[in-house]
Formats: structure tokens, sequence, C-alpha cells
């Protein structure tokens, strides 16, 4: 007796899911490392705000990697939404800003 085959429509679904489900797996680990790259460069930036890849933590990290080094430049990027204050971020942006952790 042949095994169950679902209609096309639903295989095809099922592979995007699976596919979708592995990029949201990759996502986060690539979160966790540019995480681990601002800690080792002393940047505590996952201490003030919730998510590095939200609205804030984005804008700052593209202006960082732009060659922006200036804390108080970079906490003027805050959201309003962002409960930490402009002096908690600048706190958290005081670090070591090193070319091979960059480039992590």
């Amino acid at each position: 007796m042949p095994s169950f085959r679902p209609p096309e429509e639903i295989c095809q679904l099922r592979s995007l899911l699976r596919h979708r489900e592995a990029l949201i797996r990759t996502a986060a680990r690539h979160l966790q490392h540019m995480q681990k790259a601002l800690h080792q460069m002393n940047i505590l930036l996952d201490k003030v705000i919730s998510d590095i890849s939200g609205v804030t933590g984005t804008a700052i990290i593209e202006q960082i990697l732009a060659g922006q080094r200036d804390p108080l430049r970079l906490a003027k990027l805050r959201d309003r939404r962002i409960h930490a204050s402009e002096d908690e971020i600048v706190k958290a942006l005081q670090g070591d800003y090193r070319e091979e952790h960059l480039f992590v």
C-alpha cells in the first residue's frame, strides 16, 4: 500500500516553513555573535536596550560600523520608546572599538 502524500500546496508550504525556521535560528545565532563582539569591546548596548536588532540598536550599530565612535552622537539615535536615558546609553557605549571585533 502506498504511503500518504499531501497535496502539492501543502508540501510547498511545509518546505517554506522549514526554511523560515532555519533562517530564524541562524539569525539568532548571528545576533549572539554580534553581542559577544560588542562585549569584547566593552560596549554593553544590550544592557540598556532590550533588542540590539531593533530600531535603536540597528541605528547605533550601523553608525559604529560607519566609523562613528562618539557615544553622545550615538546615544542621540535613541528611539523615544527606549526606557534607558541618553546618559545610560552613553555609558554603555564607552568601549574599546577594535577593528577585529568590528569586523565580526
